[in-house]
């Protein structure tokens, strides 16, 4: 019924639908995939509503999997085929167990939405353009946002799985995903229950490790002096930032779940601004400051958490300034400094002079490093 309300839904508004349901799974988690389906199906469609339709896929549909470690079934990378037929392009992808049996609501819909992601990027490239893939990857996003908005009063638990071994054998004769009602104990058989948080320890395959999104920070010169533009992860959202060096400029949050679909978005975002003329600035083009002040002596451990505490607030004011960031400190004979690297030596002395003296470093000062 969820399933044939977002088509429904999507079909109406666009002529295009997406929708997503979980087709194999292992038995206790069934309750789990039910609720789950019922609320991301509603936030799918309310996110939905401006869609525009794909030039060449009638129908997006994804189809989800989620099963115990102990099965060996595990994929890290969607996959995906298309249906000439009904115009429909099926994504598939395994959601993450590990983060599924969490107890959080936010990090299981995470969960199944990082799945759905992961399938986005297997859509064929003849199939859709990249900045179609980005614009399947927000919705994804928005429907997360609404979903974890919308957590049930009970969220309910993944049931564990019940394991019968012979004898001192370490390996299982039956396994129950479904109580012990099936297994019948006799003789040296025993039954082992294993709770979801331990399911990691009976995996049979290890996933691959996965390494972080990588952003970017990018300038431009222009007659009004230096630009920058870059773009980050944070958390589940990739933020991106620009301005005019030596001020905030202005920022803006995408939500982005998983890894691989965040890491798609920020290369999209960096082919963009580099097609705007803004480009990396080499290490030989940035200049060194010194933001120093005296102590007694090699200084006490108050000074040295004061020197990190300063190194934490310069490297956020720079970054945030687009000028550059604090590259570390140190101190001893009788003054305390950290350093900065910036790509505008001038300027940069100007603003972190005005901000120092008004905050808590107002003992400090600022000089080019010679």
């Amino acid at each position: 019924m969820v399933k044939h309300l977002k088509e429904i839904a999507t079909s109406t508004v666009t002529g295009f639908s997406v929708f997503a349901h979980v087709t194999h799974a292992t038995a206790e988690v069934s309750a789990t995939i039910r609720q789950m389906e019922q609320i991301f199906g509603q936030a799918l469609i309310s996110a939905s509503n401006s869609l525009s339709p794909m030039l060449n896929i009638a129908k997006l549909a994804f189809s989800l999997s989620l099963n115990h470690p102990i099965t060996g079934i595990a994929k890290q990378k969607g996959s995906g085929s298309y249906d000439k037929a009904t115009g429909t392009f099926y994504a598939v992808a395994a959601i993450q167990y590990a983060d599924w049996t969490s107890t959080a609501w936010a990090d299981r819909v995470s969960a199944y939405a990082d799945a759905m992601s992961r399938g986005a990027l297997a859509i064929h490239k003849t199939r859709i353009s990249e900045e179609e893939r980005a614009i399947i990857l927000k919705l994804i996003g928005r429907a997360s946002a609404i979903a974890t908005d919308n957590c049930p009063e009970i969220i309910w638990p993944v049931r564990p799985i019940f394991l019968m071994f012979e004898g001192l054998s370490a390996t299982p004769c039956q396994i129950s995903y479904s109580g012990t009602a099936g297994m019948i104990k006799s003789g040296s058989r025993r039954i082992v229950m294993v709770p979801p948080e331990q399911a990691k320890n009976y995996s049979k395959q290890m996933c691959n490790p996965q390494t972080e999104p990588t952003g970017f920070k990018f300038y431009r010169k222009t007659a009004n002096g230096l630009e920058y533009r870059e773009a980050w992860s944070d958390g589940d959202n990739i933020v991106q930032h620009q301005g005019q060096c030596g001020s905030q400029g202005e920022h803006s949050t995408e939500r982005v779940i998983g890894d691989e679909a965040q890491q798609v978005m920020l290369n999209l975002w960096r082919k963009d601004t580099k097609s705007a003329g803004f480009k990396t600035l080499p290490m030989s083009r940035h200049r060194t400051l010194v933001v120093s002040s005296r102590v007694d002596g090699f200084g006490s451990t108050d000074d040295l958490n004061r020197r990190h505490a300063l190194e934490d607030f310069l490297n956020n004011e720079l970054g945030w300034l687009g000028l550059g960031h604090c590259d570390g400190g140190s101190t001893g004979s009788g003054s305390m400094e950290a350093f900065c690297l910036v790509v505008d030596a001038s300027l940069a002395i100007d603003c972190l002079s005005s901000i120092l003296s008004s905050s808590k470093f107002n003992d400090f000062s600022v000089s080019l490093f010679k």
